[in-house]
C-alpha cells in the first residue's frame, strides 16, 4: 500500500484573491511522504521563475509564464519522470479531499516567487515556506529531479 498525496496548485499571482482558485490537483499513489514526493517537488520547483509573458531570447528551461504553465509542466514531470505512462499520478478534481499528504503551491504575487505549505491527513500543517527550505529542512543530502 502507498502514501498517497495531492498536489495543488494556487494561483495568487496579481495578490488580489484571499483564497487563490486551484488550477491543478495531481494525485499521486506512492511515495507521498516529505522525503519523497514533497522532496522530489521541492528540488523541481526551487529552480522555476515564474514570469508574465514569455522573454524574447530568454533562456526558458527553468520558467513557468504563470500558474498554468508550472500545472501543465508538473503533471508532465511527474507522470512522465515516474510513471512513463500508465498509473501513479492522476488529474484530480481540485475539490479532492484531503489524502496522507496534501501539498499546496501557491504561485505568489509578482516577484514573490513560489510558496509550498505540507499538511497531513489531520490537516497539521508540516511545512510552510519556499521550496529552498523545504530541501534545506527534509534533505540536501538527497539527489533531486
Amino acid at each position: 500500500m502507498g502514501t498517497r498525496s495531492i498536489t495543488k496548485i494556487h494561483d495568487n499571482y496579481w495578490g488580489n484573491d484571499s483564497t487563490p482558485p486551484i488550477v491543478v490537483a495531481m494525485y499521486r499513489q506512492f511515495d507521498g511522504y516529505p522525503e519523497g514526493h514533497g522532496l522530489e517537488l521541492a528540488h523541481w520547483l526551487r529552480t522555476k521563475q515564474i514570469v508574465n509573458g514569455i522573454p524574447v531570447g530568454a533562456d526558458t528551461t527553468n520558467m513557468a509564464n504563470g500558474a498554468g504553465c508550472l500545472a501543465a509542466q508538473m503533471v508532465a514531470h511527474f507522470k512522465m519522470a515516474l510513471y512513463h505512462q500508465v498509473g501513479g499520478v492522476y488529474i484530480y478534481p481540485t475539490d479532492a479531499d484531503r489524502e496522507e499528504y496534501n501539498y499546496d503551491i501557491t504561485v505568489n504575487p509578482r516577484g514573490q516567487g513560489i510558496t509550498l505549505r505540507v499538511t497531513n491527513y489531520y490537516a497539521d500543517e508540516k511545512f510552510n515556506g519556499t521550496p529552498a527550505e523545504f530541501v534545506a529542512k527534509y534533505g540536501e543530502g538527497e539527489e533531486g529531479s
